[in-house]
């Protein structure tokens, strides 16, 4: 192994979402020398003072992030920032709604997804704008052509378990919320500074959102029945954010035949598998546009809230079932045709809120900024990972919630990341050494 190496620690919450995401960052930075620290943040967090001076890759800039920015900086830590929670965000006050201006203080380098964000972060935070860095997301990354191989083994082994199908992804984590019910999800927006129990604002949202939520869980729940009739031979599989209850779907949809609800693995393979998506409102709505899979939204209901998302502004969309069945049957017949005029009518919309899905990989183009934020950092550059004196923590307790989010064991961890490697065409051989639960420090050897 080679000596005096940087180190960047990526922190992860959830794995299906963030995981594929920062490998390809992992790679990038174990290719030019540094050593990875990567896996779920609570763990990497609580380490921060025992580890030697790197660049900390934050996934967002609340309240609850911002503390622990306090915290790495107060160490000797450089820190990064993407904003994860608005990948799927369309509205300019909900882009930086969950955004501390603290948080913001304490960042040297932010990443952009996009031309509008940009835009709405400048307006918003005028002071800081010399360290906002348009670059993209690197999670879309794996959704360009050149990857188009990446799913295809485990979409191949979809397809041979579930034959055709028809995919619905659905977005009700407050309605639906896996937190238990739709007050602890109101408590965890609290907790996180995403609304204030005493701002008129913030209660209409609340109060829109579940309605519009709750109605959205009525017309899923009957269009899976409606497609699964339409369409017989094909099965309908719906899919649940990984923020809601999946056994709520699961008694709702109860004893019908050919309609499966599941919640197994990424949700891009599934995408990649299926014949076409359907959606309202969801990420996945964004991923499957970029996947070139026929991608419709549903939204026979709808109120303000719905404009709040990016999806349904960059996919078809139709509040009418009839309109919503033609559309597909097209979709189904002539995908490449579908696909291309979605794509071409679009264009626009999609460019706006994201750089890099055409050209200069985002991961690259984020790897350019780190380098220059690590420049400086010659005293956090040792062959070893602990600072003098100093051992790691490793028993830092999670809550179930936390454990669901990302649990993954180093050998996992590691096959993904060659997985990973072998889509770009660039092996890197590594040596890896679990740190604790769900924690790995990556060398390349």
């Amino acid at each position: 192994m080679t000596s005096a190496k940087p180190t960047l620690y990526l922190p992860i919450e959830v794995a299906a979402r963030e995981l594929d995401a920062r490998l390809l960052l992992a790679h990038r930075a174990l290719g030019a020398g540094y050593r990875v620290v990567i896996g779920q943040q609570w763990l990497l967090i609580a380490n921060l003072a025992n580890v030697v001076p790197g660049v900390v890759f934050f996934k967002g800039m609340n309240r609850i992030q911002k503390n622990w920015m306090v915290h790495a900086k107060r160490h000797g830590h450089t820190i990064a920032a993407i904003d994860e929670e608005v990948t799927a965000i369309a509205a300019p006050d909900f882009i930086v709604k969950e955004v501390t201006e603290d948080a913001i203080r304490l960042i040297d380098a932010i990443f952009m997804q996009g031309p509008l964000q940009s835009r709405v972060y400048g307006e918003r935070f005028p002071a800081h704008t010399e360290r906002f860095k348009i670059t993209g997301n690197p999670r879309w990354d794996l959704l360009r052509p050149e990857f188009s191989g990446f799913f295809t083994g485990e979409a191949a082994r979809i397809r041979a378990t579930h034959g055709d199908f028809i995919l619905l992804n659905t977005n009700l984590g407050f309605v639906n919320s896996s937190w238990g019910s739709p007050q602890k999800y109101i408590n965890v927006c609290i907790n996180v500074g995403y609304i204030d129990p005493k701002n008129p604002a913030d209660l209409e949202w609340l109060k829109d959102q579940f309605e519009f939520e709750k109605q959205s869980f009525h017309a899923f729940r009957a269009l899976a029945v409606r497609l699964r009739d339409r369409y017989p031979g094909r099965r309908i599989v719906l899919r649940p954010h990984p923020a809601e209850n999946l056994d709520t779907w699961r008694k709702a949809l109860a004893n019908q035949s050919d309609v499966l609800v599941l919640a197994e693995g990424s949700a891009i393979p599934w995408i990649v598998a299926s014949g076409a998506l359907i959606h309202n409102t969801c990420t996945t709505g964004i991923e499957g546009t970029l996947l070139s899979k026929p991608t419709i939204a549903y939204a026979p209901f709808t109120n303000w809230c719905e404009s709040i998302f990016i999806s349904n502004q960059v996919t078809p969309r139709f509040a009418d079932f009839d309109a919503l069945g033609g559309a597909l049957d097209q979709a189904l017949a002539d995908p490449e045709s579908f696909v291309a005029e979605s794509r071409s009518r679009h264009a626009g919309s999609l460019n706006d809120h994201f750089a890099a899905v055409d050209s200069t990989l985002a991961t690259d183009a984020i790897f350019d900024e780190v380098t220059a934020l690590t420049e400086h950092l010659s005293h956090g550059r040792t062959d070893s990972l602990l600072r003098p004196g100093r051992s790691l923590t490793t028993d830092a307790q999670r809550n179930e919630y936390q454990v669901q989010k990302i649990s993954i064991t180093d050998a996992a961890l590691t096959a993904r990341f060659h997985e990973i490697a072998g889509a770009l065409g660039r092996p890197v051989s590594v040596s890896t050494r679990s740190l604790g639960d769900s924690l790995v420090m990556m060398e390349a050897d």
